[in-house]
């Protein structure tokens, strides 16, 4: 009866043996997930990093870019009206005559005419669709841009909303000048 206790004391000790052997056996495999899973976060907050650097070059070249194009539209204008003043006076047709009125409105600002033909373009739709093709002033609003007007009159500005949509700062400031120059405010 004894070398049956000694083989039951024997078969403990390999069992105990055996499941100290597997316990460091998976703590070594899991220090080694650990350490990966660390490398990955590191690695994956450089990739974050990297992303908003590129971003904030983005934003930089959206605004070079909307200041040259502002400059140059300001040199467009301005040969315009060097243009006018060199040329003499001719009998100018009907659409000649509100283009010019459109690039004078969109260049100073001038939204109550606008606003005006905007209103009786919405009371008579036939009418608006045609004043809106005359002057090339359609723009359709997809969701997109309702947004970025949204959070525009909500005072959010142009960098805000170009993080929190996830576009870039050079698109809802075009959206928000076509907006301006539409004159539509309606939401």
């Amino acid at each position: 009866m004894s070398q049956f206790y000694y083989a039951i004391a024997f078969l403990s000790m390999l069992f105990l043996l055996s499941s100290f052997l597997l316990l460091l056996y998976d703590r070594k495999k899991f220090a080694y997930f650990e350490k990966q899973i660390e490398e990955k976060k590191r690695e994956l907050a450089e990739i974050v990093l990297e992303a908003e650097q590129m971003i904030e070059e983005l934003n930089k070249l959206s605004d070079f870019v909307v200041a040259t194009v502002e400059k140059k539209k300001e040199e467009l204008f301005l040969a315009l009206e060097e243009a006018n003043k060199k040329e003499p006076a001719k009998p100018r047709k009907k659409r000649e005559i509100m283009e010019m009125s459109a690039l004078e409105k969109g260049r100073n600002g001038d939204r109550e005419e606008e606003g005006s033909k905007t209103e009786y373009a919405a009371a008579n739709p036939a009418a608006g669709e045609k004043a809106a093709s005359a002057n090339g002033k359609v723009i359709p609003a997809n969701g997109r841009f309702k947004e970025v007007l949204m959070l525009s009159k909500k005072g959010l500005d142009e960098t805000e909303i170009a993080r929190h949509m996830n576009i870039g700062k050079g698109e809802v400031q075009l959206v928000l000048e076509m907006n301006r120059l539409s004159g539509d405010a309606a939401v």
